[in-house]
């Protein structure tokens, strides 16, 4: 049963029929005002005030179950390469300043009913309380903290908690699993209004809450009705909008292509002032920046590409070498766990007895943030792979990350082993200052040329929009020990593969006229 707020005015309507148009502009920003609630906190910001405070973040890291904990979002955000003025191979910001403008981070999902009744579970996903860096205002921000919910009591309480280590509070409705759909949260609630209006519209109410209240959601099929949908979240009192331009059916196999027509279509009729962030589609360095410019969107997000390129993805192709948008693993990992050692071993809590387990979430993750950055080299070297397998963060007095250091050091043999074999080609060597267009890169003097073009073969008969997207998803032969994507199979691929049944494919969104 949806539960009404008594803090919000919002009207839940249905969508506006086709015949709806805007005849000029005056009407047109009539028709798109919001009828926000009152703010009753003296000192809270709201919507683009708030947006300005963070510092205007273009690229934002997604929030991500178990992946995006401290270790990961300090490599994400403070560890990504400047622009290139100076001949160096190296990818990696060896002052770890903050980028600007800065790199937005989400906490990974928490869930609001655990996180304010079980004493346990924030030591275990956001220990900000127990003297770690997590939400610390010099190492740790701008932040958000997301969660997921259902009972908008539970989401302040746990909102309350959490609000002296972040800058604002999400609200999850967008996770498209079956555990979202078995426990009422995530985007099977997207047909719930009256209790998403509740939700929001209670911490957006509450005069004790000092930080903004967020949303993150899916689109619908029909275009209007992700309109009407976008505008009942604003209206309830959300700050930020960041739409996933996938529907809920998108997932797994049938993932397909995120729809950025939709996005752009909520940036034109959603009033000027809205804070949009967009989600979907960003593969490779440069992307972000074609995302920015075809939605219109205040700022990207990445989820997989971070993962698998975590100090790429966002970076501008034309002010960055190769070197710098596909780094090499090897790099990438030995910074991963210098951040470790760094910034949470000499935080964290250790069990009182050699024999309990670490549960410190940036130790137990490590595995799977190996196998995702290593995923395209592993296949190529399987003793890796197994050694990695049974890898696993021992207790005191042991070194914790042992293990993970012997899989690093066998992957830098193999990769100094390879190019010992297979130089990279180097561009010549050349006097101007900064790079130099080389083929489809811009290059450092005698630095590595970047990724070769291949022609894509689809060996199926999708549908066009899909033809276009393969081609353009696989025409860079990356080396297998530089960062790359995980280029998932398209859903009508999966199906020629059996991978998928027919039955299953659903048509992929498209903008409803």
């Amino acid at each position: 049963m949806a539960v009404e707020s008594s803090n919000t005015t919002t009207t839940i309507s249905s969508p506006p029929s086709s015949s709806s148009s805007f005849s000029s502009t005056a009407e047109q920003e009539e028709e798109q005002r919001l009828h926000i609630p009152p703010n009753p906190h003296p000192t809270r910001l709201h919507g683009r005030a708030f947006y300005h405070s963070l510092g205007s973040p273009k690229y934002i890291l997604a929030p991500m179950v178990e992946h995006s904990h401290l270790a990961w979002r300090l490599l994400v955000s403070r560890y990504l390469p400047k622009p290139t003025t100076s001949p160096t191979e190296d990818p990696i910001d060896p002052t770890a300043s903050p980028t600007s403008p800065p790199i937005l981070t989400y906490t990974p999902m928490l869930h609001s009913r655990l996180y304010h009744t079980t004493p346990s579970y924030p030591h275990q996903n956001f220990p900000a309380a127990h003297n770690t860096l997590d939400g610390h205002p010099s190492h740790d921000r701008p932040l958000l903290a997301q969660f997921c919910a259902n009972d908008p009591s539970a989401f302040l309480a746990s909102a309350e908690l959490i609000a002296p280590y972040v800058d604002g509070v999400d609200l999850n409705l967008g996770c498209p699993q079956g555990i979202a759909r078995k426990g009422r949260y995530g985007s099977f609630l997207q047909d719930e209004w009256s209790l998403i209006n509740s939700l929001i519209g209670t911490l957006h109410g509450s005069p004790s809450l000092p930080v903004p209240v967020t949303a993150k959601i899916r689109i619908f099929p029909d275009k209007k009705k992700t309109l009407e949908y976008a505008r009942m979240v604003l209206s309830s009192g959300a700050s930020i909008l960041a739409v996933h331009g996938r529907t809920r059916e998108q997932k797994g196999h049938n993932t397909g292509l995120a729809d950025w027509a939709t996005i752009r279509y909520l940036r034109e009729h959603l009033p000027r002032d809205t804070v949009i962030f967009a989600n979907g589609n960003l593969l490779y360095p440069g992307d972000a920046q074609r995302c920015l410019t075809s939605t219109g969107a205040d700022g990207v997000l990445s989820a997989e590409g971070c993962l698998h390129n975590p100090t790429g993805i966002f970076l501008d192709p034309t002010l960055h070498p190769p070197e710098h948008l596909f780094p090499r693993v090897d790099t990438i990992a030995r910074q991963y766990l210098s951040i470790l050692r760094t910034k949470i071993l000499p935080y964290m809590t250790h069990p009182s007895r050699a024999t309990d387990p670490i549960v410190e979430p940036n130790l137990t993750n490590v595995k799977s943030h190996f196998f995702k950055l290593f995923h395209a080299l592993l296949p190529r070297f399987p003793d890796i792979r197994a050694s990695l397998a049974t890898s696993r963060p021992r207790n005191i007095p042991a070194d914790p990350l042992a293990d993970f250091e012997a899989v690093v050091s066998a992957v830098e043999t193999v990769i100094h082993d390879e190019l010992a074999r297979n130089p990279e080609p180097r561009a010549p060597h050349h006097t101007s200052v900064g790079l130099v267009k080389i083929g489809d890169w811009y290059c450092m003097s005698a630095g590595w040329t970047g990724p070769q073009r291949r022609s894509a073969s689809v060996d199926v008969t999708p549908n066009p929009q899909e033809v276009e997207v393969e081609v353009a998803c696989n025409h860079w032969d990356i080396p297998f020990y530089r960062c790359q994507p995980y280029l998932r199979p398209l859903p009508h691929e999966a199906v020629s593969r059996g991978a998928m049944s027919a039955a299953a494919l659903t048509t992929h969104p498209r903008s409803v006229e």
